[in-house]
Protein backbone atom coordinates (compact mmCIF):
# COMPACT_ATOMS: atom_id res chain seq x y z
CA UNK A 1 0.00 0.00 0.00
CA UNK A 2 1.30 2.94 -1.31
CA UNK A 3 0.62 6.88 0.25
CA UNK A 4 -0.72 7.79 -3.53
CA UNK A 5 -3.18 4.36 -3.27
CA UNK A 6 -4.29 6.04 0.02
CA UNK A 7 -5.08 9.44 -1.74
CA UNK A 8 -6.59 7.72 -4.77
CA UNK A 9 -9.40 5.82 -2.38
CA UNK A 10 -10.03 9.20 -0.18
CA UNK A 11 -10.96 10.64 -3.42
CA UNK A 12 -12.88 8.05 -4.69
CA UNK A 13 -14.79 7.95 -1.20
CA UNK A 14 -15.90 11.48 -1.29
CA UNK A 15 -17.11 10.99 -4.73
CA UNK A 16 -19.13 7.92 -3.96
CA UNK A 17 -20.62 10.26 -0.81
CA UNK A 18 -21.84 12.38 -3.58
CA UNK A 19 -23.38 9.81 -5.28
CA UNK A 20 -24.43 6.31 -3.78
CA UNK A 21 -27.05 5.99 -1.08
CA UNK A 22 -25.72 2.52 0.48
CA UNK A 23 -24.61 3.12 3.86
CA UNK A 24 -23.42 0.27 4.34
CA UNK A 25 -21.32 0.15 1.95
CA UNK A 26 -19.84 3.73 2.43
CA UNK A 27 -19.07 2.31 5.78
CA UNK A 28 -17.30 -0.67 4.31
CA UNK A 29 -15.16 1.50 1.98
CA UNK A 30 -14.58 3.84 4.96
CA UNK A 31 -13.37 0.96 7.06
CA UNK A 32 -10.83 0.06 4.31
CA UNK A 33 -9.53 3.10 3.96
CA UNK A 34 -8.86 3.51 7.78
CA UNK A 35 -7.06 0.37 7.02
CA UNK A 36 -4.61 1.83 4.38
CA UNK A 37 -4.09 4.61 6.65
CA UNK A 38 -2.75 2.63 9.44
CA UNK A 39 -0.38 0.74 6.71
CA UNK A 40 1.31 3.80 5.67
CA UNK A 41 1.36 5.53 9.28
CA UNK A 42 4.86 5.05 9.54
CA UNK A 43 5.80 6.72 6.17
CA UNK A 44 3.97 9.65 7.27
CA UNK A 45 5.05 13.36 8.45
CA UNK A 46 3.12 13.86 12.07
CA UNK A 47 1.80 16.62 10.29
CA UNK A 48 0.16 14.68 7.07
CA UNK A 49 -1.41 11.53 9.65
CA UNK A 50 -2.95 14.28 11.28
CA UNK A 51 -4.91 16.01 8.78
CA UNK A 52 -5.28 12.46 6.74
CA UNK A 53 -6.74 10.99 10.18
CA UNK A 54 -8.84 14.27 10.80
CA UNK A 55 -10.02 14.01 6.87
CA UNK A 56 -11.41 10.31 7.25
CA UNK A 57 -13.49 11.43 10.90
CA UNK A 58 -15.13 13.62 9.03
CA UNK A 59 -15.84 10.85 5.93
CA UNK A 60 -17.21 8.80 8.87
CA UNK A 61 -19.11 11.41 10.14
CA UNK A 62 -20.81 12.29 6.93
CA UNK A 63 -21.89 8.53 6.72
CA UNK A 64 -23.02 8.19 10.10
CA UNK A 65 -25.29 11.08 9.44
CA UNK A 66 -27.50 9.27 7.16
CA UNK A 67 -28.20 5.95 9.21
CA UNK A 68 -26.11 6.76 12.88
CA UNK A 69 -24.80 3.37 13.95
CA UNK A 70 -26.98 1.35 16.88
CA UNK A 71 -25.83 1.87 20.15
CA UNK A 72 -26.60 -1.47 22.07
CA UNK A 73 -26.99 -0.15 25.99
CA UNK A 74 -27.09 -2.66 28.58
CA UNK A 75 -28.98 -2.05 32.44
CA UNK A 76 -28.12 -3.19 35.64
CA UNK A 77 -29.12 -2.39 39.16
CA UNK A 78 -27.59 0.71 40.58
CA UNK A 79 -23.78 -0.55 41.50
CA UNK A 80 -20.57 1.50 42.57
CA UNK A 81 -18.03 2.36 39.98
CA UNK A 82 -16.49 -0.63 38.68
CA UNK A 83 -13.17 -0.88 38.69
CA UNK A 84 -10.72 -1.45 35.92
CA UNK A 85 -10.26 -5.38 36.01
CA UNK A 86 -13.64 -7.40 37.53
CA UNK A 87 -15.31 -10.58 36.64
CA UNK A 88 -15.79 -12.10 33.18
CA UNK A 89 -19.16 -13.47 33.55
CA UNK A 90 -20.98 -10.50 34.50
CA UNK A 91 -24.67 -11.00 32.67
CA UNK A 92 -26.30 -8.88 30.82
CA UNK A 93 -29.55 -7.95 29.36
CA UNK A 94 -30.77 -5.39 26.83
CA UNK A 95 -33.13 -1.99 27.01
CA UNK A 96 -33.83 0.02 24.43
CA UNK A 97 -31.47 2.80 23.42
CA UNK A 98 -31.42 6.41 25.14
CA UNK A 99 -31.40 9.44 23.06
CA UNK A 100 -28.11 11.23 22.02
CA UNK A 101 -28.48 14.24 24.16
CA UNK A 102 -29.82 12.14 27.49
CA UNK A 103 -26.71 11.53 30.46
CA UNK A 104 -27.28 7.71 31.27
CA UNK A 105 -25.77 6.57 34.56
CA UNK A 106 -24.88 3.83 36.21
CA UNK A 107 -25.08 0.60 33.67
CA UNK A 108 -23.53 -2.11 32.07
CA UNK A 109 -23.43 -2.28 28.08
CA UNK A 110 -21.46 -5.78 26.34
CA UNK A 111 -20.39 -4.60 22.95
CA UNK A 112 -22.19 -6.58 20.36
CA UNK A 113 -21.53 -4.75 17.19
CA UNK A 114 -18.34 -4.00 15.64
CA UNK A 115 -18.99 -0.50 14.02
CA UNK A 116 -20.54 1.52 17.59
CA UNK A 117 -20.54 4.57 19.16
CA UNK A 118 -20.59 4.93 23.33
CA UNK A 119 -21.60 8.47 24.29
CA UNK A 120 -23.37 10.50 27.18
CA UNK A 121 -22.12 7.89 29.81
CA UNK A 122 -21.43 8.55 33.64
CA UNK A 123 -20.16 5.89 35.95
CA UNK A 124 -21.10 3.17 33.42
CA UNK A 125 -18.86 -0.06 32.39
CA UNK A 126 -18.38 -0.51 29.01
CA UNK A 127 -17.34 -4.93 28.58
CA UNK A 128 -16.10 -6.55 25.42
CA UNK A 129 -15.46 -10.12 25.97
CA UNK A 130 -14.71 -11.52 22.76
CA UNK A 131 -14.15 -11.30 18.68
CA UNK A 132 -17.04 -9.79 16.83
CA UNK A 133 -16.17 -9.35 13.27
CA UNK A 134 -12.18 -9.24 11.30
CA UNK A 135 -13.05 -4.72 11.00
CA UNK A 136 -14.90 -1.61 12.37
CA UNK A 137 -15.09 1.08 14.33
CA UNK A 138 -15.48 1.86 18.29
CA UNK A 139 -16.39 5.20 19.10
CA UNK A 140 -16.29 6.27 23.21
CA UNK A 141 -16.86 9.98 23.91
CA UNK A 142 -18.83 12.33 26.17
CA UNK A 143 -17.49 9.82 29.27
CA UNK A 144 -17.78 10.53 32.97
CA UNK A 145 -15.85 8.16 35.55
CA UNK A 146 -17.19 5.28 33.55
CA UNK A 147 -15.11 1.77 32.87
CA UNK A 148 -14.07 0.67 29.52
CA UNK A 149 -13.11 -3.60 29.22
CA UNK A 150 -12.07 -4.54 26.01
CA UNK A 151 -10.38 -7.70 27.38
CA UNK A 152 -10.52 -9.15 23.85
CA UNK A 153 -9.83 -7.54 20.45
CA UNK A 154 -13.22 -7.02 19.06
CA UNK A 155 -12.14 -6.81 15.54
CA UNK A 156 -8.42 -7.64 13.82
CA UNK A 157 -8.38 -4.03 11.65
CA UNK A 158 -10.21 -0.84 12.23
CA UNK A 159 -9.71 2.17 14.65
CA UNK A 160 -10.90 2.99 18.24
CA UNK A 161 -11.59 6.38 18.91
CA UNK A 162 -11.97 7.83 23.07
CA UNK A 163 -12.63 11.54 23.20
CA UNK A 164 -13.78 13.60 25.68
CA UNK A 165 -13.48 11.38 28.59
CA UNK A 166 -12.85 12.45 31.64
CA UNK A 167 -11.79 10.24 34.89
CA UNK A 168 -12.23 7.11 33.18
CA UNK A 169 -10.06 3.76 33.26
CA UNK A 170 -9.59 2.16 30.28
CA UNK A 171 -8.40 -1.63 29.35
CA UNK A 172 -8.00 -2.06 25.55
CA UNK A 173 -6.83 -5.27 23.89
CA UNK A 174 -6.07 -4.03 20.34
CA UNK A 175 -6.32 -6.20 17.29
CA UNK A 176 -3.50 -6.70 15.13
CA UNK A 177 -4.13 -3.54 12.44
CA UNK A 178 -5.98 -1.58 14.79
CA UNK A 179 -5.64 2.18 14.99
CA UNK A 180 -5.98 3.92 18.62
CA UNK A 181 -6.94 7.53 18.87
CA UNK A 182 -6.86 9.30 22.11
CA UNK A 183 -8.67 12.89 21.90
CA UNK A 184 -9.33 15.20 24.58
CA UNK A 185 -9.09 13.07 27.49
CA UNK A 186 -8.28 13.71 31.16
CA UNK A 187 -7.76 12.34 34.21
CA UNK A 188 -7.73 8.97 32.64
CA UNK A 189 -6.10 5.49 33.10
CA UNK A 190 -5.20 3.13 30.82
CA UNK A 191 -4.07 -0.24 29.94
CA UNK A 192 -3.27 -1.25 26.68
CA UNK A 193 -2.38 -4.41 25.53
CA UNK A 194 -1.76 -4.86 21.93
CA UNK A 195 -2.04 -8.05 19.54
CA UNK A 196 0.96 -6.93 17.93
CA UNK A 197 3.70 -4.55 19.33
CA UNK A 198 4.12 -1.97 19.32
CA UNK A 199 0.97 -0.33 19.17
CA UNK A 200 0.79 3.20 18.37
CA UNK A 201 -1.04 5.31 19.96
CA UNK A 202 -2.01 9.39 18.72
CA UNK A 203 -3.04 11.55 21.28
CA UNK A 204 -4.34 15.01 21.00
CA UNK A 205 -5.07 17.38 23.58
CA UNK A 206 -5.33 14.75 26.62
CA UNK A 207 -4.16 15.88 29.84
CA UNK A 208 -3.25 13.95 33.15
CA UNK A 209 -3.61 10.42 31.72
CA UNK A 210 -1.44 7.90 33.25
CA UNK A 211 -0.60 4.51 31.64
CA UNK A 212 0.24 1.51 33.17
CA UNK A 213 3.71 1.26 33.65
CA UNK A 214 3.94 -2.98 32.55
CA UNK A 215 2.83 -1.33 28.77
CA UNK A 216 5.29 0.86 27.97
CA UNK A 217 7.53 -1.56 26.24
CA UNK A 218 4.14 -2.56 24.27
CA UNK A 219 3.39 1.12 22.50
CA UNK A 220 4.41 3.90 21.04
CA UNK A 221 2.80 7.28 21.44
CA UNK A 222 2.79 10.08 19.36
CA UNK A 223 1.03 13.58 20.88
CA UNK A 224 0.08 16.07 17.74
CA UNK A 225 0.43 18.51 20.87
CA UNK A 226 3.95 18.23 20.41
CA UNK A 227 4.05 18.29 16.07
CA UNK A 228 8.26 18.20 16.48
CA UNK A 229 7.92 14.95 18.56
CA UNK A 230 10.72 16.32 20.98
CA UNK A 231 11.93 14.49 23.72
CA UNK A 232 12.29 17.89 25.42
CA UNK A 233 8.60 18.86 25.00
CA UNK A 234 6.37 18.32 28.25
CA UNK A 235 4.41 15.24 28.25
CA UNK A 236 0.62 14.66 28.97
CA UNK A 237 0.82 11.36 30.13
CA UNK A 238 2.73 9.27 32.63
CA UNK A 239 3.19 5.45 33.03
CA UNK A 240 2.94 4.58 36.62
CA UNK A 241 2.81 1.24 38.37
CA UNK A 242 -0.95 -0.56 39.11
CA UNK A 243 -0.92 0.10 42.87
CA UNK A 244 -0.68 4.10 42.63
CA UNK A 245 -3.97 4.52 40.54
CA UNK A 246 -6.47 2.74 43.14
Amino acid sequence: MSVESFLKSKVSLREKLTNDDNTESLRENALELQTQLNQISKELPPHDLQKYSKELDELVKDINARVPPQVVKLQFKKKPKPRLFQNRSRKVENIQSATQSQMVSDQDFNVEQATTTYENLQRCSIIGTRPIKDSGSLTFKDLESCTINLYEPIFREGSIVVSNCSDCSIYIHTGRETQLRLHDLKGCKLMIRPSQAPQRIVMERCRECIFHEVCEPWITIQEFDNLALTQEGPRNYAFKPLEDWW
